[in-house]
């Protein structure tokens, strides 16, 4: 019986959601031994930038938002409470750090308190005409808001 020879190649592809960034994984191949695969560049925006980061896409640096192609290292940050550099921040104008809807740039006067914005409704209806707080974000807290009547307004008359 005559030993067939030659080779036998075998194409494996895998994706790892590993936060590593790399492009090779290491796999145990046939027999024990030691396989580093690579992994072609993921770039599901196509903005150069890839997902995860490697030496195949034309910018090794890991995308932080790979659906969106104005997102990627080094972008500028434009007004609109994303993370467009990737950097990991937002700038503090931008941002709506108590996730209201409303960002400081807009008139939240209040980004640490969901209940505080230029939409929340401040008044007797609402039962928060004590509570020291300008909820609606006009400027005028309880006492000197027009929304909570019974108080004593600088420029009214008093009957």
């Amino acid at each position: 019986m005559k030993q067939a020879t030659g080779t036998l190649i075998i194409l494996l592809f895998a994706v790892t959601s590993s936060p590593v960034l790399a492009d090779t994984v290491p796999l145990v191949g046939f027999f024990g031994t030691d396989v580093l695969i690579r992994i072609p560049c993921l770039d599901a925006d196509e903005d150069g930038y890839g997902s995860p980061a490697n030496v195949d896409c034309d910018h090794p640096e890991l995308d932080c938002d790979d659906a969106d192609g104005d997102v990627y290292p080094g972008a500028d940050e434009a007004c609109n409470g994303v993370d467009d550099d990737c950097d990991g921040l937002v700038p503090d104008e931008e941002a709506d750090g108590d996730s209201d809807g409303w960002r400081v740039r807009d008139g939240d006067c209040d980004d640490a308190d969901g209940d505080v914005n230029p939409g929340a409704v401040e008044g007797e209806a609402a039962g928060n005409c004590d509570d020291g707080v300008d909820n609606d974000c006009d400027g005028a807290p309880d006492e000197a808001d027009a929304d909570c009547p019974g108080n004593c307004f600088l420029g009214t008359i008093i009957p």
